[in-house]
Formats: C-alpha cells, sequence, structure tokens
C-alpha cells in the first residue's frame, strides 16, 4: 500500500520553489539574453550567483569583516524596501555604466 501524499506536498513538488525561480533570473544565460553583460550585474535578490563580484565591493566586504560593530550591524535585516543609502548608491553605480 502507497502512502498518500498532501495536496500541498504534491503541489510543491509539481512547482519550481520560489527561491529557484529567482536565482534562475541569475542565470548568465538568462542576463546576456537581456542584452547586458553579467559581469556588470549585482544580483542582489539571490546572493552572487554564477558570477565574482567587483573588486570595489569586494574591498567594501573586507572593511566591513573587518570592524565588529559595522559586522553586526550589516548582518542584521534592512529595511523591507531598502536604505536610503543603498538606494542612492545603486543610482550612482547606474547612472556610471
Amino acid at each position: 500500500m502507497k502512502p498518500e501524499i498532501s495536496r500541498k506536498a504534491i503541489k510543491y513538488i509539481r512547482n519550481i520553489s520560489p527561491v529557484k525561480e529567482i536565482i534562475s533570473y541569475a542565470d548568465p544565460s538568462n542576463i546576456r539574453n537581456l542584452g547586458i553583460d553579467p559581469n556588470r550585474v549585482i544580483f542582489f535578490a539571490g546572493g552572487w550567483v554564477n558570477h565574482y563580484a567587483p573588486k570595489e565591493l569586494q574591498t567594501a566586504y573586507k572593511s566591513i569583516i573587518e570592524d565588529t560593530d559595522k559586522f553586526h550591524f550589516f548582518g542584521g535585516y534592512p529595511p523591507i524596501l531598502g536604505s536610503n543609502e543603498c538606494k542612492d548608491v545603486l543610482c550612482q553605480y547606474e547612472a556610471g555604466m
């Protein structure tokens, strides 16, 4: 006798998980299909996926890791829509592309 599987379990087996779907957007071939160089993309929704962080970001991470207070602060959850400082820097980055 085969055990019964709940409808919820069947739904999750048959569908792609939201995380897997988000990560698929960061696939370099998908980014190229959009006409964008994957090396110029920072994919905040899924972390670093299939490409390297820019040197400037690596340097910023290093300064955070070396400072206990910064490390604690930046390890917390940001505001849902992101901080104004982060939005400003992203706008500046995009303007320079």
